[in-house]
């Protein structure tokens, strides 16, 4: 899946870009990247138009090749069109549904299930993974984050209340950057920390979610000092 597939930096190019202004968010697709990428404003070729315009000036065969050509040089112009709508709609969706992630922070990011998305746009479950498969975000940070950051899991902190696992993971890395590097924290000594602000997970979760921040364990970060 596409959570196990790391992107170069240069290549992380926003599809979808989203401001705010005055606690309003703009979402708008970076119709830049789609020109480069060769997705150009479509129309069908003008000279067949005005030939398909005369068609007693043409056989039958040329008459049938000629609409043939039109009717799927149409169907493709629609099709794109369709993607794009699509895609800018469950971006718009995803966007809209972060509104305090967007303006706060990572502490008020919500977990979405592709189920959600399907559920308000009436689209398959398929269609949605398909749409924001390898595609990217800018938020007003200009920070430029993968579709699927969004679509993660939660748990209940010790007070009831739904946690971000990407918030979790966010709050192991703050612990290991502030960490004493001659003495890094043990996994099970992050585990005890997180637990002190109500978010109780096993010492295999914090190496579980370390890892998939491509963080070392503790006896490889310690930095020793002579």
């Amino acid at each position: 899946t596409e959570e196990f597939i790391e992107y170069d930096e240069e290549l992380k190019i926003p599809d979808i870009l989203v401001s705010i202004k005055n606690g309003v968010i703009n979402v708008r697709l970076n119709e830049e990247k789609f020109k480069n990428d060769g997705i150009k404003p479509l129309s069908c070729n003008k000279e067949y138009i005005e030939i398909s315009k005369n068609p007693e000036k043409l056989s039958l065969k040329e008459q049938k090749h000629i609409k043939e050509k039109l009717d799927k040089a149409k169907d493709f112009i629609e099709n794109v069109k369709n993607w794009k709508e699509t895609l800018l709609r469950v971006g718009t969706i995803i966007a809209k549904s972060q509104n305090e992630y967007l303006q706060y922070g990572i502490q008020n990011i919500k977990p979405l299930k592709l189920e959600d998305i399907a559920n308000e746009t009436g689209f398959h479950i398929s269609t949605i993974s398909r749409t924001i498969n390898g595609k990217f975000i800018e938020i007003p940070s200009k920070e430029v984050l993968s579709l699927r950051f969004f679509f993660h899991t939660s748990i209940l902190n010790t007070k009831g209340q739904e946690i971000s696992t990407r918030y979790i993971q966010n709050k192991i890395q703050e612990l290991i950057r502030s960490e004493d590097k001659s003495k890094p924290l043990s996994d099970q000594k992050i585990s005890f920390l997180l637990e002190d602000i109500g978010i109780t997970i096993a010492r295999r979760t914090v190496s579980k979610y370390r890892e998939n921040l491509n963080i070392l364990s503790s006896p490889k970060r310690i930095k020793k000092y002579y």
